[in-house]
This record gives C-alpha cells, sequence and structure tokens, in this order.
C-alpha cells in the first residue's frame, strides 16, 4: 500500500473541492431561471408534473416519468473580465431515455464534467426531481479519506437512501392520487386499481430501514463484485492506491439503485480486472429494475475507446454549446461524423466551382469590348446584375440534406456567401479576396485545439538510460531489514513488499509499460526509476546527466494547490522558467493545445484535461531525454488521446509509462512488463497477451 498526501484546507476540503463547488455557484450566476427554479422546488414539496409545477419541461411527469428530456439547458462562467463569459451550453436539449448508456464526448474545456456535475446538484431548471440521480466523481473527496471502504459505503448509502425516500415518498403521494380518482364500480378500473395498489405496496416497502446485518453483507457483496480484496476492507482510504480507491467508488452504484448513473472517467487507474467489472456493472444497472421498476439510464465521460465501444448505446457530442445525438457506439459515432464532413467537403467544393465560374464569367464582361451606342451602361448594369447574383451565392443545402430556403432559414443570406460575410470588413477588398474569405466562413479550421506536438531531445548517448539491479520497495519495514533468514522464493516477493528483485534495462528510445493490478507498485516503481524516492533495496543508475520528466495525477493536481491566486497558464509557466521569453512559453502552449485564450485563464479554473497538456508543456520546456508518464490518458477527450498517440510516435525520446488503454497502448507499439506476485515479467506478446493470460488464470 502507497501513501498519498492530500494538501486541504482548515476547513477539512481540498483546493479543488473548494473550486469545483465555487464553479457550480458561478454557473447558478450566470442561469436566468436559477432563482426562479429553486423557489418551485421550494414550494412544490417535490411533486413534479401538472400545471404551476415545475417551471421548465412542465408536464414532463406525465408522460415519459423515467426519462428525462429538458429544453434551453445554459452553462456559462463569468470571466475574469468586466463583461467577459465563457459559454458552456446555450440553449441546448438534455434528452437521456430510460435504459440507455450515453457517452458524452467533446474536447477538453468544453464543460462535460461541469454538465455532469450540475445535473447531480439539482441545479438545472427543469431537471425533473423525482429522478434519483447518483454521481461518481472522478476522486474521492477529501473528507472521506480517513474513512474505511466499508465506513465510505455506509456514508454514501445513508446519503443517497435519504434522497431515494424522498422520490419513492413522491411516488407514493402521486399514486395515492391516481387511486382516489378511479372509480372502483367499473371494471377496467378495478383491474387498475389491483395493479396500483400492488406498486403502492412495493414502494411502502421501500421505505423500511434495511436491517444492519443485510447492508453489511451487501456492502461486503459490492467491494467483492468491484474485486476490491478484503485486506483493504479495514484499511484507511488514504493510503490505498488510485485504483482501489476508484474501485470503491464504482462499488456504490451495486449499492445504491438509482434512475440516473453519472460516472466522471470510470476507466481512470482501472486495472483489467476493473475494466471488466465495470462493463458488468454498466450493463447490471441498466438491465436490472431500479426502486421505479424501470432500468436506470448511465450518463458518462471516459477517454477509453474500447470501453465506449463495448458499453455505449450513445454518443452525446458537446459541441459548439450544444448537444448532438448520434445513436451506437464510438465507431458508429465516427462513421456518422465522416458523412456529415464529406457531405459538408462536397458542399463546398460544389459551391468553390460554382463560384469560380461566375468570377470568370464576371471578368470576361468587364473585358467585352465596348459599343458605341449606349453599350457601356448595358455592359455595367450585366456587371452589377452578376456581382449581385454572386454574392447572394452559397450553401444550398443543411447537414441533414434540406434545400435551402429562406423561410426555414428567416434570413435571405445563404452560408458561404460573401453577403455572409460582416459588412465592416467587406470595404477595399477584391471579389477574389471576398471569395475566399466565405470559403473560409464555412470550411473547418485546421484543428490545433487537440495537438501535442513534442519537441525531439537535442542530445544522444548511445547507451542504456536506465538500469535497475535488484530493486525491492517497501513501506512501514526497516531499511536494515530482519536477522532472520528468508527464504528466497523465485514466484512471489517477500511478505510486506510492493515488489523486489526487480530488474529493468531502459535503452534509448525504448518505449516501455509497467502493466499490473491495483496496488501492485507500478506508480511506485515509476517514481524510484524517475529519481523522486530512493529504493529500499537495490539500486538504479541512470546515464550521466539524462534528465527525466515525470507527470501524474498527483502532479496535474498539484498545480491547483502550487499556483497563485488567479494565476494563469501563461504567469504559471513564467514564474516556473523566469528566463524563458514570453513568446517562447506561448508557443509551447499553443504546441500542447492550449489556445491564447485559455493561456490566460487562471490554472484553478482549467479543466483536468487542460491542467494536463499545461503539466506536458511544463514537463518539455526541460527538454527531456526520458518521459515517465503515470496514467497519461486521464482526463483527455478521445481526440486528444489519439493527438497523444501521434505525438508520442513522432518523439524520438525514451518513454516509460504505465496504463490499462489498450488502444492506447497497442497505438504505440511498446515493450511490456507486468508486475505479478512482486515481480516483474516481461510480456512478450504485448498487451493483447497480458490480456489473454489474464483471462486464462482468472
Amino acid at each position: 500500500m502507497t501513501a498519498t498526501a492530500t494538501t486541504t484546507t482548515t476547513t477539512g476540503v481540498s483546493p479543488l473541492e473548494g473550486i469545483v463547488q465555487s464553479q457550480l455557484n458561478y454557473l447558478d450566476d450566470t442561469d436566468c431561471y436559477a432563482t426562479a427554479w429553486r423557489e418551485a422546488l421550494l414550494h412544490s414539496n417535490g411533486r413534479w408534473g401538472g400545471r404551476g409545477k415545475g417551471g421548465r419541461a412542465l408536464g414532463r411527469r406525465t408522460t415519459q416519468p423515467h426519462d428525462v428530456v429538458v429544453s434551453d439547458v445554459s452553462l456559462a462562467y463569468v470571466g475574469n473580465a468586466a463583461g467577459s463569459c465563457t459559454l458552456l451550453l446555450e440553449n441546448a436539449q438534455l434528452k437521456l431515455l430510460s435504459g440507455h448508456v450515453y457517452c458524452l464526448l467533446g474536447k477538453n474545456g468544453s464543460g462535460k464534467s461541469s454538465l455532469l456535475r450540475r445535473i447531480a446538484s439539482g441545479r438545472i431548471p427543469g431537471f425533473p426531481p423525482h429522478v434519483n440521480v447518483l454521481y461518481i466523481p472522478q476522486e474521492i473527496v477529501c473528507n472521506s479519506q480517513d474513512l474505511t471502504p466499508l465506513e465510505y459505503l455506509l456514508q454514501i448509502y445513508k446519503a443517497q437512501a435519504k434522497v431515494s425516500k424522498e422520490a419513492v415518498q413522491a411516488d407514493i403521494e402521486q399514486l395515492e392520487t391516481l387511486i382516489d380518482n378511479l372509480n372502483v364500480e367499473d371494471e377496467e378500473e378495478q383491474r387498475q386499481l389491483e395493479e396500483l395498489g400492488e406498486k403502492l405496496s412495493s414502494l411502502e416497502e421501500q421505505l423500511i430501514d434495511e436491517p444492519h446485518h443485510a447492508l453489511q453483507r451487501k456492502m461486503e457483496d459490492a467491494l467483492e463484485f468491484m474485486t476490491v480484496s478484503s485486506k483493504y476492507w479495514s484499511a484507511s482510504l488514504r493510503i490505498l492506491s488510485p485504483g482501489v480507491q476508484k474501485k470503491i467508488m464504482l462499488a456504490v452504484a451495486m449499492l445504491c439503485p438509482c434512475n440516473l448513473l453519472l460516472l466522471d472517467e470510470p476507466a481512470t487507474h482501472l486495472d483489467v480486472s476493473g475494466l471488466l467489472q465495470l462493463r458488468r456493472l454498466v450493463e447490471f444497472v441498466t438491465a436490472s429494475q431500479n426502486d421505479s421498476g424501470h432500468p436506470a439510464t448511465v450518463l458518462m465521460t471516459s477517454h477509453d475507446l474500447d470501453l465506449i465501444n463495448d458499453a455505449a448505446t450513445d454518443v452525446i457530442e458537446l459541441s459548439n454549446a450544444q448537444l448532438y445525438y448520434s445513436p451506437g457506439n464510438y465507431d458508429a459515432y465516427l462513421g456518422y461524423k465522416q458523412q456529415h464532413d464529406i457531405h459538408s467537403l462536397r458542399q463546398t467544393a460544389a459551391l468553390d466551382r460554382k463560384q469560380n465560374d461566375m468570377a470568370k464569367t464576371l471578368e470576361n464582361l468587364k473585358k467585352q469590348a465596348v459599343s458605341k451606342r449606349g453599350g457601356a451602361n448595358k455592359i455595367g448594369k450585366q456587371i452589377d446584375s452578376h456581382r449581385k447574383k454572386m454574392e447572394k451565392e452559397g450553401i444550398n443545402a443543411d447537414a441533414k440534406g434540406h434545400r435551402w430556403t429562406a423561410q426555414n432559414t428567416g434570413s435571405g443570406i445563404k452560408a458561404g456567401s460573401i453577403n455572409s460575410i460582416d459588412a465592416s470588413t467587406r470595404r477595399n477588398m477584391t471579389t477574389q479576396e471576398l471569395l475566399k474569405m466565405a470559403q473560409q466562413s464555412v470550411r473547418p479550421p485546421p484543428d490545433k485545439g487537440v495537438q501535442f506536438a513534442f519537441r525531439n531531445p537535442s542530445s544522444e548517448w548511445g547507451e542504456p538510460l536506465i538500469r535497475a539491479f535488484s530493486v525491492g520497495h517497501a513501506y512501514d519495514i526497516p531499511a536494515n531489514g530482519s536477522d532472520d533468514k528468508v527464504v528466497f522464493d523465485p514466484l512471489r516477493a517477500r511478505d510486506g513488499y510492493l515488489f523486489d528483485n526487480v530488474d529493468l534495462c531502459v535503452e534509448e528510445h525504448g518505449r516501455y509499460c509497467i502493466l499490473g493490478e491495483s496496488n501492485s507498485g507500478k506508480s511506485v516503481l515509476l517514481r524510484l526509476l524517475a529519481k523522486l524516492e530512493e529504493p529500499l533495496e537495490g539500486s538504479i543508475h541512470h546515464a550521466l546527466n539524462v534528465d527525466i520528466g515525470y507527470m501524474d495525477q498527483r502532479m496535474v493536481d498539484g498545480m491547483i494547490e502550487t499556483s497563485m491566486e488567479d494565476e494563469t497558464a501563461l504567469s504559471y509557466l513564467t514564474r516556473m522558467y523566469p528566463m524563458k521569453k514570453d513568446q517562447e512559453l506561448r508557443t509551447e502552449l499553443i504546441s500542447f493545445g492550449l489556445s491564447t485564450k485559455q493561456s490566460c485563464m487562471s490554472v484553478r479554473f482549467l479543466s483536468g484535461g487542460e491542467r494536463r497538456r499545461l503539466a506536458m508543456a511544463f514537463i518539455m520546456l526541460r527538454d527531456p531525454q526520458v518521459l515517465i508518464l503515470d496514467q497519461p490518458t486521464a482526463d483527455l477527450d478521445p481526440m486528444s488521446v489519439e493527438a497523444l498517440i501521434h505525438g508520442l510516435k513522432n518523439w524520438k525520446g525514451t518513454l516509460i509509462l504505465s496504463t490499462h488503454d489498450t488502444h492506447f497502448l497497442r497505438s504505440l507499439e511498446v515493450d511490456c512488463y507486468a508486475l505479478v506476485d512482486g515481480r516483474l515479467r516481461h510480456v512478450v506478446g504485448g498487451v493483447d497477451q497480458y490480456l489473454r493470460s489474464f483471462a486464462e488464470a482468472k
């Protein structure tokens, strides 16, 4: 077990948790319906539906009570500058159907986690309050770190049970109202009365508190389902690895039934067994019936493409402050997106040809010989008429193939036309310049917002950069060991040791990955290789003057604690590298997908993926020859993962990483090692062979 340190405030809340809470408050400040919605909930006593109860989305309860359909959802943050605002969603429609598994996609910083937190807080105006929501965040909150896994599950269960009872009570009151309105003399309504009576008795049973021994058994079953070993059940969460902590958090979903399950990056830190059980968990939640008698809905964000393809039934893309829905998994989403892009390119190409032909005709009219009897006036009118016609010409169909009409668009201006350009920018410009500007308005710009451009190392050694000899490590064991003779076991580490007798040779330009189950010591081994800790036994030799860049989740989250108040990404790098020029720092930020606007945002209000990009830029400014990355794809969106793969493939340095993102590992073609029973073993067939051997062992 490894120890993790977390900085907290005097109130027991970490800086990250404080920022999350302040972000929720800022979202309230920018939503004009927030105050009215709170008052409506206060006066409705939790009831839903009917005239005058709920504000927006009235009557959803009477049509599809188990689906979530909310219109005009808006999310925005107030900016630092006067009058500035960061718009995440504007008049979007949130649609979540019962029994579906939705994966929310979007660029880093687009607002995915903010939307999940907003839903979990119940602060979205119009969101049905009868829906029982369970939110599982990326990390365990700070004030729960000193609890044991069983105590943590019990704390969450009690809080969720209170919310669940309120929802059940609201359902009971509505059933009682329906029963009172039935005519007992009618045979059809008598059958309805019997059905409603059975439902009512079932709901009333749910209000009875569960016996302690039965609840204890449920909690243990949930931990066993997520493959959390019983030896960790009485340990403090603080000393458990992030992978074990994540499994404990996901066990909550097995313990607490809900209508809507929100998962924020559930695959982060999970080992192979955790990833398999996560898929089974999602299947169990959506297949089984909750308290309302209907399957739950799952809404998650994830960077794991295999998980999205295996589990998702629908994909929601958060882009341009809107939510776009497409049925199927990630591969199906890419197919729809590719068809849309091809359609747009064909339309743009056809428009280019038409506008070029019209421009040539216009030039020919200008060169045409003028007759003596009023020819100039006639040709001038033809040129003016042709120019006006060319200025109106644009895209004639929308993304769905529907023909453009002024009645449907509410405007006589077509996309891609010269008339669509702001009049203030059209002065003193030639026709060709205007056409070029109009083409840029309908063509997607090159996407530099997801790039990872790694600078190649400026020096080479021509020898192995890191060598580990008989390395062993443990915590809470004296360095001098025991006087008793220990019998050497070639298959297993000694008791109390995370690992021992580890030998590893890291060649220059090599690509390596350390695999293993949660709490097996992968992160500890990476820290030893990065010279951040000293091994308890053995030795690790590094090439002379080799520079190592190291990044893990603690470093990314720690940037919030080490940054000064309202310090931007650019000023943070300026403080860390005072000798480097401002332009060089800006270029480095752009190389890792942080735009000029993002570089001027406070570090504390950057998303997890944006902070990870900032951490990458911070590391690469040192020009390291070796990169050691612990869970490098965490917090990144799928497009950013693909960009990271592309960037690392083109980088000529040495790479050591730890992750169970199989798509990421296959794409990089890394040399895999696995920590099994405290021994480091070479996996000849790569990650696929590791998965096969793991399945055979289980």
